[in-house]
C-alpha cells in the first residue's frame, strides 16, 4: 500500500467533484480515446477518506482490472501514468470552471486573435457589467486589468491621455493596485517572520517601497476614481496599513459579503493579527473585542472553508480559548455543539475534548475536567500549553498541592522542549514564574507577596492564565 501522487490527488476530491470527474473521465475529448472508467471506479473505492491504507500495489490493481491475465508491468504503468495526467487535467479544468474569469478572458483573446474587434468590444461591455456584482478578490482585479489590456489594444488611445476614463490609465491603476496589495502582504509576512519566528527582516525591496508609498493618497485616489472599490479594495489596504481596529471592523462588517469567501477569511486573519498585536502591547481592552470578532466571523460562517465545509484548526482553537478567557462558557457550549461536524476530521476529538474541559472548568466541575485532560490525545502546541495551564489552575482550585509541583515541572519541560517565538516564550515564563510565586505565597501565608506578583505580571503580555493569576492575587490582597 502506498500514498503516491495519484492517491493524494484523488483523496482531495469532494463528493461533488467525484461526480463531475466521472463524466470527465468518460468524455472522449479528455480521455484521448482510452477507457479509464474501470480504473476510475476501482481507484474511487480505495480513495475514500476513511481508507487509511492507500492505493494497493500495481499487481493488485492489474489483477482486478484483468482477472486471470498474467501481470504486465508496462500496461499498468502506462495506464496509471495516463490516469494521473487525466486527474491533473481535471483539476486544471475545475479551476478553469470555478474561476470564470479565465474562460471569459480566453474568449476575448480568441476574438482579438481573429480580429473580431466589434465582437470583442460588445463582449467586454457585457462582461464588465456581469462582473461588477461578483465577490471581490485579486482575481477580479486581475480580470479588470486584463479587460483594460484588450481595450487599449483594440481602441488605442494616447498614453498621454490624462482622463481617468482612458483604458491606458485604468490599466496602469489596476496593475498598481495588484502590485501594492502584494507588497503590503509581503511586508506583513516579513514583520510576522521577525516577531513570531525570531528571524530578522531581510529588508526586501518590496517592504522598503511600501514605506515610501502614501497609503492615505492611494485610498483617497480609490475613493475619488473607483468608488465601487472603496469598500473592498479600500478595506484590504486599510487592514494592512491601519492600526485603528474599530474603523477596520466596521468596514469589514459592512463589506465582507462583497468579498470572495477565501479572501474574507484571510482578511479576518489579518484583523485578528492586529488584535493580537494590540493585546501583546498590554492593551487589555481589546480582549473582549477579539472574542466578539471571532464570534462574528464564526456565526456568519466566514471561517468555514467553502470547499471542505470545515473550519480550520486555528480559528477553532482561538474560539475556544477566547471564550474561556472571556468566561463565556454558554457560547462555548453552543459553538462546540453547533459546529462539531465542521471541525477538522483529524483533530476533531481533541478540539471537542478541549472545548468540553473548558466548559466543565467554567462550571467548576474540576474533577470531570481533569479526566478530560488525561484523555487528550495529539494536539497542536497552542492547545497543549493552554490545556496544561488550565490543569495548573484546577489543581489550585481543588488544593492538590502534591500534584502542583509535578505539573509545574512538566510545564517547564514542555516549554523548554518547544521552539517558540521570543515574545511567546517570554509570556509563558512570566506566567509560570508568577504561578510558582503565587503558590509559594499562598502556602507560606505571605499576603505581602501578592501585591508584588500582581504588579509584575500586569506588565507582561496578557494571557488567560496570567489573568487568572491576577484575579487570585487581587482576591488575596
Amino acid at each position: 500500500m502506498k500514498e503516491n501522487k495519484l492517491f493524494r490527488l484523488l483523496r482531495s476530491l469532494s463528493a461533488e467533484e467525484w461526480k463531475t470527474f466521472e463524466k470527465f473521465t468518460a468524455s472522449p475529448y479528455f480521455n484521448m480515446g482510452r477507457n479509464y472508467l474501470p480504473l476510475f471506479k476501482l481507484l474511487k473505492t480505495f480513495a475514500k477518506k476513511d481508507n487509511l491504507r492507500g492505493i494497493p500495489g500495481n499487481e493488485i490493481i492489474y489483477s482486478k482490472l484483468y482477472p486471470g491475465k498474467p501481470f504486465n508491468k508496462s500496461v499498468i504503468s502506462t495506464m496509471l501514468s495516463g490516469f494521473t495526467k487525466l486527474t491533473e487535467s481535471f483539476l486544471v479544468q475545475t479551476d478553469y470552471d470555478t474561476f470564470g474569469e479565465g474562460k471569459e478572458i480566453a474568449l476575448l483573446r480568441q476574438f482579438e486573435k481573429r480580429n473580431f474587434d466589434d465582437l470583442l468590444l460588445k463582449e467586454v461591455a457585457l462582461k464588465m457589467k456581469k462582473n461588477e456584482d461578483k465577490p471581490f478578490d485579486l482575481y477580479k482585479l486581475e480580470f479588470f486589468k486584463a479587460i483594460q489590456d484588450f481595450l487599449v489594444r483594440t481602441s488605442y488611445k494616447s498614453i498621454y491621455d490624462k482622463k481617468i476614463e482612458s483604458p491606458v490609465i485604468r490599466r496602469a491603476d489596476y496593475s498598481f493596485f495588484i502590485f501594492y496589495l502584494n507588497m503590503l502582504n509581503e511586508e506583513r509576512d516579513l514583520r510576522v517572520m521577525k516577531s513570531m519566528l525570531n528571524k530578522n527582516n531581510p529588508g526586501r525591496l518590496s517592504a522598503l517601497m511600501v514605506k515610501n508609498i502614501s497609503s492615505d493618497y492611494v485610498l483617497s485616489y480609490i475613493e475619488e476614481n473607483y468608488p465601487s472599490l472603496s469598500g473592498t479594495l479600500g478595506l484590504l489596504i486599510r487592514c494592512y496599513v491601519s492600526r485603528d481596529y474599530y474603523e477596520i471592523r466596521e468596514l469589514f462588517i459592512q463589506n465582507h459579503h462583497q468579498l470572495e469567501a477565501t479572501m474574507a477569511r484571510n482578511i479576518s486573519y489579518v484583523i485578528e493579527g492586529l488584535l493580537f498585536d494590540l493585546l501583546a502591547e498590554g492593551k487589555r481592552e481589546y480582549l473582549r473585542e477579539r472574542f466578539l470578532f471571532i464570534k462574528f466571523c464564526i456565526e456568519n460562517d466566514l471561517m468555514i472553508d467553502s470547499r471542505s465545509g470545515k473550519i480550520p484548526a486555528q480559528p477553532v482553537d482561538n474560539a475556544i480559548y477566547y471564550a474561556l478567557w472571556n468566561k463565556d462558557y454558554e457560547w462555548l457550549d453552543f459553538f462546540i455543539n453547533k459546529y462539531k461536524k465542521a471541525l477538522p476530521d483529524d483533530i476533531k476529538n481533541e478540539l471537542t475534548r478541549y472545548a468540553n474541559l473548558c466548559v466543565l472548568y467554567g462550571k467548576k466541575m474540576y474533577k470531570e475536567a481533569l479526566k478530560e485532560i488525561k484523555l487528550m490525545g495529539n494536539a497542536s502546541f497552542a492547545v497543549k500549553w493552554r490545556v496544561r495551564s488550565i490543569e495548573l489552575q484546577i489543581l489550585f482550585e481543588i488544593k492538590d498541592f502534591e500534584s502542583i509541583d509535578f505539573a509545574i515541572e512538566n510545564f517547564q519541560k514542555f516549554i523548554k522542549n518547544e521552539k517558540v517565538s521570543e515574545h511567546f516564550e517570554k509570556m509563558l515564563k512570566a506566567n509560570i514564574n508568577a504561578y510558582k510565586a503565587f503558590i509559594k505565597a499562598y502556602q507560606d501565608n505571605n499576603p505581602a507577596e501578592y501585591s508584588y506578583i500582581g504588579k509584575k505580571l500586569r506588565n507582561e503580555i496578557p494571557s488567560q492564565f496570567g489573568d487568572w493569576i491576577l484575579e487570585k492575587t487581587d482576591e488575596k490582597i
